[in-house]
């Protein structure tokens, strides 16, 4: 099965700016201490979202999703195929 999805303009479309990040947020992020257990917090999180990739519900999630789609088929085939690279993967299953 053919994708017509392209990767690349995706990432393109999609890409902020550091202009474009809110910078009343970003100053508040900057002046605001982390919490005692913000270290404990993380990485409890990392662990219970170990291996767990998420959509967001925002205009872009069911490109996403096929990005994750592209990405996971991709890795399969890297595992059933040794020595395989991220690129040659990719190509395959973008049919490039």
């Amino acid at each position: 099965m053919k994708s017509n999805f392209d990767l690349r303009k995706f990432i393109a479309e999609n890409r902020k700016t550091v202009n474009e990040i809110d910078a009343d947020l970003l100053k508040r992020a900057q002046n605001t201490p982390a919490p005692k257990d913000a270290a404990e917090k993380l990485a409890q999180r990392k662990k219970e979202q170990d291996g767990v990739l998420r959509v967001s519900m925002g205009s872009n999630a069911e490109q996403e999703q096929k990005v994750i789609d592209i990405a996971r088929d991709a890795i399969a085939l890297m595992d059933e195929q040794p020595g395989t690279s991220a690129e040659d993967a990719l190509a395959a299953v973008l049919d490039i």
